[in-house]
């Protein structure tokens, strides 16, 4: 279906050279002709003037033209890699916890707590870089909470956690007073 865009721009950019060449051969010509006439009598300067001022004027809007093509190919050529992304078969993404049952005290939940109990936390690419040392943070229905520090000092961090890009290594991640460990991913991350 996208094929068509993929060589276009390489089509347009061969066309564009095709009328350089026809451009320059044509005026070559043009002049060879010209100064044959000129020096026969059968044309004046003014003619030969006039002729080339013509033939300057069309073959530099057809030159502008094919440009303009060539520049509409590129973004045609763009379009069809953001097609194919687009168009790839998606990657099933898998949880940490398949088959854990969403319970009905969860589905009724009306409080949305979020609660950091002691947590520790390394990142498994820096085992020995302390991130998160005992941290502690309670953030009650409709609370809005702002994480401000210096760069580096875990703000990220804490937000990876509580939407459990990562588990702490020690410590726990509380939703409405429940581990988040044992909640059915799928269903929190909605």
């Amino acid at each position: 279906m996208f094929n068509i865009g993929k060589n276009m721009g390489n089509y347009f950019a061969c066309m564009l050279v095709f009328f350089h060449f026809i451009f320059n051969g044509a005026f070559v010509g043009t002049a060879y002709f010209a100064t044959k006439s000129v020096a026969d009598g059968t044309l004046t300067y003014g003619e030969v003037a006039a002729y080339l001022l013509y033939n300057w004027t069309i073959l530099f809007n057809v030159l502008g033209l094919i440009t303009n093509l060539e520049g509409v190919a590129k973004v045609q050529g763009a379009f069809y890699e953001i097609a194919c992304l687009v168009t790839e078969p998606k990657q099933q993404i898998g949880y940490y916890d398949k088959g854990k049952a969403v319970t009905p005290e969860m589905l009724n939940a009306e409080e949305g707590t979020i609660n950091l109990v002691d947590i520790e936390f390394n990142y498994p690419s820096k085992v020995d870089v302390p991130v998160l040392k005992r941290i502690n943070i309670d953030v009650q229905n409709c609370q809005t909470v702002a994480l401000v520090g210096h760069s580096g000092c875990g703000k990220s961090s804490i937000i990876a956690l509580i939407e459990r890009f990562y588990d702490p290594q020690e410590g726990q991640v509380l939703f409405n007073k429940k581990d988040i460990q044992e909640m059915d991913s799928k269903w929190y991350h909605q």
